[in-house]
């Protein structure tokens, strides 16, 4: 993925000897500066864990990027677990980065890559997203009384979402693979839930095989 990142810059030095961390604030996180920028910079997302991808952001910044990454829920001021988390967080720190590079790259894993694709289609100043584990629609997160709603808002209204239908895993670990088919399948308005990535000017998805072609439901956990 680092070539990835580089490929715009293959002028300027691929791999840097000196990283300098810096922490963040509002939202919790960290920046990694590299002493050597390539000019691109990167914000990583991670999953449902609600960690900071701090070993990924420190092996990109290595190579050169400016890369943040910060917790979007959990933190001070933020709700527990994954609902109706602003999509202006993400642009927020899109913006200081941005300020700051020639090229801005999402990356985002899991729950983290449904965060990255959906900013990168709002987003003008995304350049590419990155996700792992991707999913091409908006999906439910749950309230703490355990009612539904959107993972994300736009301007405080909750984005369209597909809900998750009444279900209970059959292994254990659990494999959650079959509650995104059953939801897709009793699903009345899935269009209204896809994310528009034909928005962004460049995208990289990374999945594991699936026997179910049209099944691209993001995985959980990570």
């Amino acid at each position: 993925m680092s070539a990835y990142l580089n490929r715009r810059c293959r002028a300027r030095p691929a791999i840097v000897a000196a990283v300098r961390e810096i922490a963040l604030s509002d939202p919790v996180g960290k920046r990694f500066v590299p002493d050597v920028h390539n000019g691109t910079g990167v914000l990583t997302v991670a999953g449902s864990s609600g960690r900071l991808d701090t070993d990924r952001a420190q092996v990109l910044c290595s190579a050169g990027a400016i890369v943040e990454t910060i917790q979007w829920f959990g933190g001070p001021g933020q709700h527990a677990q994954p609902w109706e988390i602003p999509v202006e967080l993400f642009r927020q720190r899109v913006a200081a980065v941005a300020a700051e590079c020639d090229r801005l790259v999402l990356v985002g894993t899991s729950f983290g890559a449904e965060a990255v694709l959906l900013t990168g289609s709002l987003d003008p100043l995304v350049d590419a997203v990155v996700a792992f584990a991707p999913t091409d629609v908006v999906w439910a997160g749950f309230r703490p009384d355990g009612t539904q709603t959107s993972h994300w808002t736009v301007g405080r209204s909750p984005v369209p979402y597909l809900p998750l239908v009444d279900w209970r895993p059959t292994s254990e670990p659990p494999a959650f693979r079959e509650l995104y088919r059953l939801s897709r399948e009793h699903a009345t308005d899935a269009a209204a839930a896809e994310i528009a990535v034909e928005r962004i000017p460049d995208v990289l998805l990374v999945a594991g095989p699936c026997a179910s072609a049209d099944l691209t439901g993001a995985s959980v956990g990570t």
